[in-house]
């Protein structure tokens, strides 16, 4: 019987761990590494550390239940955002969320690497039609985009669930997360979603115009915004 010596082995042996390590959790939930906390964090006073533990898992069970759907092609996910009854549709800030949960949630659940990258290959098929580096905000289909320009909440939350899932399992494997999270950031957000002069983020891709701002705009209250400084 054939035996592997010398670097062939080493070749298999660092491709399995590839494989294997990039699966396993940096902060897995539950977990508190040392000096996480800012002094003056303020915490719920409800309740055990793990009794509001399990609260976050039970209500994630729920909303994997009620929310996470399989797409239509093979190993994608999406988060179902019901809208006038069409329990099909989602929307880039709720694919986001999914995105940013199921980053959050490793270790106790583990097959939320498998979720995250589902949904990144959902995200992949759905782009925006001015800017293929920014996801398309609204599908009501598999294949039917509504609304195909980009909302820059969602990619913005997009690039920092990337930029977490970097940290959480690395981006040795089969999707590099820093590099999407990099693409989105400067191909997406830099160059179609602020001002020209970086000081205001605007709505969309589609925004050409500072009052088409989220400064200006009554959707979202998130006014530090105005100074949000990118990278």
């Amino acid at each position: 019987m054939a035996s592997f010596r010398g670097p062939g082995l080493l070749f298999l042996a660092t491709c399995l761990c590839l494989q294997t390590c990039s699966s396993i959790p940096a902060i897995p939930f539950g977990s508190r590494p040392p000096n996480v906390y800012q002094v003056g964090t303020l915490f719920p006073t409800v309740g055990t550390r793990q009794q509001r533990d399990d609260a976050v898992t039970t209500l994630y069970e729920e909303w994997k239940t009620k929310y996470l759907r399989s797409s239509c092609e093979t190993g994608e996910y999406y988060v179902q955002y019901v809208d006038e009854g069409n329990g099909q549709a989602t929307v880039s800030e709720a694919h986001a969320y999914g995105m940013l949960i199921s980053v959050y949630m490793a270790g106790y659940d583990n097959g939320s690497k498998a979720i995250f990258d589902g949904l990144v290959l959902y995200w992949r098929s759905h782009r925006s039609i001015i800017n293929n580096q920014c996801m398309g905000w609204k599908q009501e289909t598999c294949s039917n985009i509504n609304f195909a320009t980009a909302a820059t909440d969602g990619d913005m939350d997009i690039a920092y669930a990337f930029l977490l899932a970097d940290v959480q399992w690395t981006s040795n494997g089969v999707i590099n997360y820093r590099s999407e999270a990099s693409d989105i950031i400067t191909g997406c957000i830099q160059k179609d979603q602020v001002t020209t002069d970086g000081k205001l983020v605007l709505l969309g891709d589609w925004a050409r115009v500072s009052r088409y701002c989220f400064a200006n705009s009554n959707k979202n209250k998130r006014l530090y915004f105005k100074s949000l400084p990118f990278i």
